[in-house]
């Protein structure tokens, strides 16, 4: 039977319930891949994507039982709990079920304010099965929110950073919510660092669920007119472009991210070139 890994890989187009998708899979023994459908789960009357998956097999890794993962994520060594997180991700990634061990991570691991380990465990969020096989979020991710909370509040810029680097790849309205505001505060901040990924982050949670942030575009077009940094001006105009078409019209917007740009600059609005004005 073909494994599948938890690296994801949507196929079957973003934010659309209707497209099921396909996932790749592939056999370890003779490396055939082959295409699955993407499963669409439904809850009520809302749609729940059940995101395809890529299998990364690497025969090297070596497999581990749960309790020796759970022994070197209890360590009070660093470095074991370090080697123990690449592991575990690896093996995750490899199509093994370790679901098991997200108690011992929140124990052992969250708590820690060691900045790889930190990395480490934003990965290994992003490939754990987050909801129970009914569709209902795990509990353990209330937990889960109030860290990624913290981390968003923490003072530490690269700490926040990679909470909203996080926050601008998933799809769980139940996760995003309770962090609106404190995306919001972030835009603020005084590192560079993090009001570009507080821009990716709102972006994402707009473009997922509109009605967490239905006032994103003018707040977003608002904060172009303050900001100095060009990436984060970037990030903000690429959100923009995709979101807000309409009442953030493209050419004014532009000259406002780039005022050095040549008046004869030609702009792309939905397939067509247009030409602005010297």
């Amino acid at each position: 039977m073909p494994r599948r890994s938890r690296q994801s890989v949507n196929e079957g187009g973003a934010g659309d319930p209707g497209r099921g998708g396909e996932a790749l899979l592939v056999e370890p023994a003779c490396g055939k891949v082959h295409k699955a459908p993407l499963v669409t789960m439904m809850k009520g009357n809302q749609a729940m994507e059940k995101q395809c998956t890529y299998l990364i097999y690497n025969e090297q890794v070596v497999r581990a039982e749960p309790g020796e993962l759970a022994s070197g994520l209890e360590s009070n060594d660093v470095r074991d709990k370090i080697s123990t997180m690449k592991k575990l991700i690896q093996l995750m990634l490899n199509g093994e079920q370790l679901g098991s061990l997200l108690m011992k991570v929140i124990q052992f691991v969250v708590p820690n304010e060691d900045k790889q380990l930190k990395k480490l465990l934003y990965l290994y969020l992003e490939a754990v099965e987050k909801r129970s096989p009914d569709g209902h979020l795990l509990p353990e991710m209330i937990l889960i929110c109030n860290m990624i909370r913290n981390d968003l509040n923490h003072p530490n810029e690269f700490v926040r950073g990679s909470a909203l680097r996080f926050l601008s790849k998933i799809r769980e309205k139940d996760i995003l919510e309770p962090l609106v505001a404190s995306l919001r505060v972030n835009l603020e901040h005084r590192h560079s660092y993090v009001r570009r990924n507080a821009v990716l982050a709102i972006y994402n949670t707009y473009k997922c669920f509109e009605d967490l942030m239905p006032d994103a575009p003018e707040l977003i077009s608002e904060f172009i007119d303050g900001e100095s940094d060009v990436s984060a001006k970037r990030n903000a105009f690429v959100m923009l472009c995709n979101c807000d078409q309409v009442s953030a019209p493209q050419q004014p917007l532009l000259a406002r991210c780039c005022p050095s740009m040549p008046g004869h600059v030609l702009l792309r609005s939905r397939g067509s070139i247009r030409q602005r004005p010297g």
